[in-house]
């Protein structure tokens, strides 16, 4: 691994119990997610590949090559540096890179990473096949972390500029990045990302470890998105779920409650027509309540609806209208879904930065 531009071994690792609690080295993030057991995998992946690409190669990576190549990788994408070759070439050259590992050698482990045989994927469903493997590795060990009373559920987004992975790729005009892979994220209210949904079609629910009920998979496509990145909170009840109107459903929010003991906040599509008037003041709020969901309309620059098992609508907050800076009322819960929703965005900005 590489430290401060040197190279350290790491002779032992502590116990799985002492190691997540008693983390010391910025390096030992790296291996509470990057286990050996992955480490072997993709090293066992990469040389069959390697060996399927010419059966005559000799090429071979070892374990240890494959951390070096790992804390390359990461160093390389903190590095503001044009081009791959700028590493190595005469006046631009970083020693932290070019010192552990030729320009070549390094070309041909970036040509032989793999993660899953290619010879398997033409009889399988899931569309993102290549990855699953690790992908399933690193997240299991997220769900290790502990978590925080309140989660948030959205769409998680990874850029992408290649034109290999068909329709699995979105565009999206108003993201910074036009082009992504859509993932479906639960994370803690500090941005951690405990689950993940990778999307792909109707095969998506088969790319998961969880199973879904006979009862949860008649419901909604959105609804069991929901459900599969619930099933995975180690304890459920007692906690908020956040979520945005793409999960918005009075029956999502009803079954959580009772089937997992979870409430659950969120924005909602519609709104009423008399409450878009000119007429009608900011700070003016509709309501409905029964069987413990509410569904609350607040009007602002545009109306806010809420559904929640959570929170209640008592107007003990105000916020600034943006130009004029004149506080208005507003509901507790609209306040607090706007404090509390941002785990998945805040993720993302990480993820780009």
């Amino acid at each position: 691994m590489l430290m401060n531009g040197k190279r350290t071994t790491v002779i032992s690792r502590p116990c799985p119990t002492t190691f997540i609690y008693y983390l010391r080295e910025p390096y030992e993030y790296f291996f509470q997610f990057f286990r050996a057991e992955l480490r072997e995998h993709i090293v066992f992946q990469s040389n069959v590949y390697s060996r399927q690409k010419d059966v005559a190669s000799n090429f071979h990576i070892s374990e240890e090559e494959i951390l070096v190549f790992h804390g390359l990788i990461v160093y390389m994408g903190l590095v503001p540096i044009p081009s791959l070759v700028n590493f190595w070439a005469v006046k631009t050259r970083i020693p932290q890179v070019a010192d552990f590992i030729s320009s070549n050698y390094f070309k041909s482990m970036l040509s032989s990473l793999h993660f899953n045989d290619n010879d398997q994927a033409a009889v399988s469903q899931v569309r993102f096949f290549k990855v699953r493997v690790p992908f399933t590795m690193v997240t299991k060990e997220f769900w290790k972390v502990s978590e925080t009373p309140i989660h948030s559920m959205d769409e998680g987004m990874v850029a992408n500029k290649g034109k290999k992975a068909g329709n699995l790729r979105r565009y999206v005009a108003k993201k910074p990045d036009k082009w992504d892979y859509k993932f479906f994220c639960r994370s803690s209210v500090d941005g951690f990302v405990h689950d993940t949904l990778m999307y792909q079609g109707e095969t998506a629910f088969m790319s998961h470890h969880t199973l879904l009920s006979v009862e949860q998979k008649a419901m909604s496509v959105t609804s069991k998105f929901a459900f599969t990145l619930v099933k995975t909170i180690k304890h459920p009840s007692h906690l908020a779920v956040y979520a945005d109107n793409y999960f918005a459903s009075i029956g999502l929010a009803g079954y959580l409650r009772s089937q997992y003991g979870c409430w659950y906040i969120g924005t909602a599509l519609k709104s009423v027509k008399v409450m878009n008037k000119k007429s009608t003041p900011r700070s003016t709020l509709d309501y409905v309540y029964s069987h413990g969901i509410l569904v609350a309309k607040w009007k602002n620059k545009s109306i806010v609806t809420i559904l929640s098992t959570d929170v209640g609508i008592e107007l003990m907050d105000t916020v600034e209208r943006a130009l004029k800076k004149v506080p208005i009322p507003c509901t507790s819960d609209t306040q607090m879904y706007k404090n509390r929703m941002g785990g998945i965005d805040k993720s993302d900005m990480l993820t780009h930065l």
